[in-house]
């Protein structure tokens, strides 16, 4: 069975074919389905679906029947007929309701006048347009089409209905004409007729005078003689005399519960009563709330104004000037309004204050707007509550941005979200109770729903045949799962996808491509970024519309404007993206942000450090969707290769090292040509960074070995200086000094011969460093007085700092001030926390630990050693776990603590075996110190010394100093 009216759906044997890859395939298939029995020259097919193809179109057609017979499978011969000259579907071989709406509409034209069945399933059948959601030229000429025969059926129906005396299936079947075909005019009249046979002649004026209005709008020309005799008799029917009668408000009741927007709708009533604003404008995307806060808002204004407020529906009122129509139908005026409709309004409403609501306006656009200004400016009294996905752009307009419901739970108790879920569940006949097995899911389903409203309603519904968790699971396909069959519902709000549909449909073209274009950002967006995506230089009309619309948020900060959409905009963005077009997004979105990164390789060592990585921290997850896309089947690796290899100096500092070395490890494990390109040399030497502060040692130094070797083929002397001396700081971390002093030593010759005064300092304080380490303290001295030098020319925050970190170790060897040490490494502490390099940070805080506790203060040294074994775990970094482990020890036994000691140090021990690596040398002493002391005072009560205890554990047991 094919089911071609509505949405494209195909069940052979009452299984459903599999989705379609691409909706070119899907349309080949439909059009040959609709001409099931005649068969379609090749030619004539890739004619009409590949127009544009250098050859014809004959490739792309044969990759799609293909397509089609693989999906089609076992029934495939069954079911297809082709050749090499055309293709087809053979008769009978599938039933199709578009097969089946033409035989009833055949009968209903056979001689003897038309059926009453017949002429009834037609108008049932295609009561969806024909494959909704495609827009190829031949759906459309035949959606056209089949509509006019609906529209036909509609009518000939409407007389049936009436000449039995059934007028409100009359009215039905004649406005059903009207909806596609408002210039009919005998579809106007047969309602006019209906309405009068029904006693409702008010009604029946009211319509006339909209046909009449109608036609001389847009036709130019009055209602034909046949009509205007009819409109003679309703006016003696009358009395010759038409009543305008105000009728009471007729706000809609609120059939459920509202939840949260305390202080917009507070702000809403305060601008209305107090501000005496005459215009509010609720904005908001679409299933966000925007109709359902209006009426509560109608609700609690009819008090104060003693009940003088009125629902005005703008969903279904096509053009913008019938608003004062529909205004007037609202407050119940039903007979023919005076030839000025804003005179009426006013003569109805009098001079009381008034509020009218109007739901809907965003399709109607500047008219809309222009029309409603004159109403303001035309009736005094009245005051205005719209709704709308897009500001009305009115002199006087207060725009109140309606936000998603919140999703954090608050003192007061659950978030509104999952207030409305619960709340939701009980009308589906689910009740979930407070603090039941369901509830986790509930409150992470409402978050990744991120609080719309609507889509949480619609999961709520699916509560009838899934769990709370089916739908968690489940969520990705949120477009196909969150559908509602509630009749009452708006055809818009039966889906979430047909919500947004709606929204990107009031777009101009090239702000539906700049929505689609914005999917492969994430977390925010810049201007210029999308600039780059779209290729175009002056993108602010665009994302100024897509603003006005909703369906992107801008927000300001320091550095400038910033845009948003939430993820749900996102991925419905994604979902609707033709896949070339989207690869061309993908691709020169990772070229902007390799632009980006190759910036702040050049500016991040010296005084912008800070401002560049606060760049880098905002785009991070911009930077890891260029980073995805490269890996993906289509992307390209040597791009993805080049952009980790910018990131080494922010990645050492700010990011998960684990996450870091996955994608660098990714993109060399990808095929590449010159393996002494640029961007491999810098890709391994990442690696090797992060790899090192990972606690990996091995990969590090292969990685670090291979990256070097490709300075040297290249010639590059800056990355060779840089390359030797992290060889060199790699040997002094894992404790071989030797191999330290030999790279760190070539790396300052080589450094000689560069400008940049960053690598010489760099090369010059490791070298000093692991001259520390190795005892001559004069020649560390020396070159950290040297690097110093040169760090200041540089200006980098982050070399400033190590030199402070290198001279309060300097004093931990030699001089013993521990004063000296502490004021060092809080300056280093503070200096690496200034540019958030949290790993060099931990070891400084290691310092003020070992200083504290030495200054008699353990309490202070077990909170600097907790600290940095907090932001260890955090990163990832286990390379100094030892250390951190022995600090906290030595400050417990300090404290008399002597189990929580002597159980921490057999936790360090067994951490230095795991990693390999032995201590550094200037923390080895307190090591050794703290465990002689313990073995001085004996060993502590029980089994503590053998008690095995983690790192968890002590982070979650032991936030304190032990006492």
């Amino acid at each position: 069975m094919v089911r071609m009216f509505g949405t494209l759906s195909v069940t052979i044997g009452g299984e459903p074919v599999a989705a379609w890859r691409t909706r070119k395939t899907a349309s080949l298939f439909a059009y040959l389905a609709y001409r099931a029995g005649r068969t379609v020259p090749r030619e004539v097919l890739a004619d009409l679906f590949w127009p544009e193809a250098p050859d014809g179109g004959r490739n792309s057609l044969s990759v799609a029947l293909s397509t089609i017979r693989e999906l089609l499978g076992e029934h495939a011969s069954t079911i297809l007929k082709w050749d090499r000259v055309s293709v087809g579907i053979l008769a009978d071989a599938l039933a199709t309701d578009v097969a089946e709406f033409h035989g009833h509409w055949q009968r209903a034209r056979a001689p003897g006048g038309p059926c009453l069945e017949d002429l009834e399933a037609c108008v049932r059948l295609a009561a969806e347009p024909l494959l909704d959601g495609f827009y190829d030229e031949w759906v459309l000429l035949e959606r056209d089409v089949l509509a006019a025969h609906r529209a036909e059926a509609a009518l000939a129906l409407a007389r049936i209905y009436l000449d039995r005396g059934d007028t409100e299936l009359a009215v039905e079947m004649a406005r059903l004409v009207l909806a596609t075909d408002e210039l009919n005019e005998d579809a106007h009249r047969l309602v006019v007729l209906a309405l009068k046979r029904s006693g409702n002649i008010a009604a029946a004026l009211h319509q006339y005078a909209l046909m009449e209005r109608i036609l001389q709008t847009e036709l130019k020309t009055p209602p034909s003689e046949t009509s205007a005799s009819l409109k003679r008799e309703l006016e003696d029917e009358a009395g010759g005399r038409l009543k305008d009668l105000l009728a009471p408000s007729n706000l809609p009741s609120g059939l459920t519960r509202f939840f949260g927007r305390k202080e917009e709708t507070a702000t809403v009533e305060a601008q209305l009563l107090q501000q005496r604003r005459r215009l509010v404008t609720l904005i908001g995307p679409g299933g966000i709330g925007k109709t359902r806060m209006a009426v509560e808002i109608a609700h609690r204004m009819a008090k104060p104004l003693a009940g003088r407020v009125w629902w005005v529906p703008m969903g279904g009122v096509d053009r913008a000037e019938l608003l004062p129509d529909r205004v007037l139908f609202a407050l119940g005026v039903t007979q023919q309004p005076p030839r000025d409709p804003f005179q009426a309004i006013g003569l109805v409403l009098g001079s009381r204050p008034a509020l009218l609501v109007l739901d809907g306006l965003e399709h109607h656009g500047l008219d809309g707007a222009l029309i409603l200004r004159t109403l303001l400016e035309r009736v005094g009294c009245v005051a205005c509550l719209c709704t709308s996905r897009s500001a009305l752009q009115l002199q006087g307009e207060c725009r109140i941005q309606v936000p998603p419901l919140g999703v954090e739970d608050g003192d007061e108790g659950p978030s509104p979200s999952l207030e409305l879920f619960l709340d939701r569940c009980e009308l589906a006949g689910s009740r979930l109770e407070l603090g039941g097995p369901d509830l986790g899911d509930a409150r992470a389903l409402c978050r990744v729903l991120e609080g719309i409203p609507l889509a949480i309603e619609l999961a709520a519904s699916r509560l009838t045949d899934l769990t709370v968790g089916d739908l968690l699971q489940r969520i990705e396909d949120r477009f196909g799962l969150l559908e509602s069959d509630e009749l009452d519902r708006a055809e818009r709000h039966r889906s979430l996808a047909a919500t947004l549909e709606w929204s990107i449909q009031l777009l101009s073209p090239p702000a539906r491509r700049a929505f689609g274009a914005l999917c492969v950002f994430r977390n925010g967006f810049d201007a210029e970024a999308v600039g780059a995506v779209l290729g175009d230089p002056s993108p602010g009309p665009v994302l100024s519309e897509l603003v006005r619309h909703s369906l992107v948020e801008r927000r300001e900060s320091p550095s400038g404007a910033r845009y948003a959409m939430l993820d749900t905009m996102r991925e419905f963005a994604l979902r609707r993206a033709e896949p070339h077009e989207l690869h061309g997004f993908a691709h020169r979105h990772a070229i902007h942000f390799e632009r980006l990164a190759e910036q702040c390789h050049r500016h991040a060592r010296g005084q912008d450090q800070a401002r560049w990585f606060e760049m880098l921290d905002t785009e991070s997850d911009n930077l890891n969707a260029a980073l995805d896309w490269c890996l993906g089947d289509k992307g390209d690796p040597e791009l993805g290769r080049s952009i980790v290899g910018y990131l080494h100096h922010y990645w050492m500092f700010r990011r998960s090292f684990s996450l870091s070395k996955l994608y660098a490890q990714r993109l060399l494990e990808c095929p590449f040509g010159d393996l002494a390109s640029d961007a491999v040399g810098r890709c391994r030497f990442t690696l090797s960074g992060v790899a090192m502060y990972g606690g990996d040692a091995a990969t590090a130094l292969e990685a670090g070995t291979r990256s070097t070797a490709v300075w040297r083929e290249l010639g590059d002397s800056w990355w060779l200086g840089y390359s030797v001396a992290w060889e060199g700081v790699m040997g002094f971390l894992i404790g071989d000094l030797a191999r330290a002093t030999t790279f760190l030593q070539e790396a300052v010759e080589i450094s000689r011969e560069v400008s940049d005064p960053w690598v010489r300092s760099y090369a010059r304080l490791h070298l000093g460093f692991v001259c520390l380490l190795a005892g001559d303290a004069s020649q560390a001295a020396r070159l950290t007085a040297e690097g110093l030098v040169e760090a200041r020319r540089a200006g980098d925050g982050w070399l400033l700092a190590y030199a402070e970190f290198i001279a309060s170790a300097l004093e931990t060897a030699t001089g013993r001030d521990w004063s000296v040490v502490a004021g060092s490494a809080e300056r280093a502490h503070l200096g690496f926390d200034a540019i958030k390099d949290q790993w060099c940070a931990a070891w400084a805080l290691n310092l003020r630990g070992l200083a504290a506790c030495r200054q008699g203060d353990p309490d202070s040294g077990w909170r600097f050693h907790l600290e940095s074994l907090h932001r260890r775990s955090d990163m990832g970094d286990w390379s100094g776990v030892p250390v951190a482990l022995d600090g906290l020890a030595d400050a417990a036994e300090r404290l008399d603590a002597l189990e929580v000691a002597s159980c921490i140090l057999a936790a360090s021990d067994e951490w230095a075996l795991r990693l390999g690596v032995p201590r550094l040398p200037i923390f080895q002493p307190a090591c050794d110190d703290v465990r002689a002391r313990i073995q001085a005072r004996g060993d502590p009560p029980g089994q503590g010394s053998t008690r095995r205890v983690t790192v968890e554990e002590i982070l979650a047991s032991w936030d304190r100093p032990p006492v």
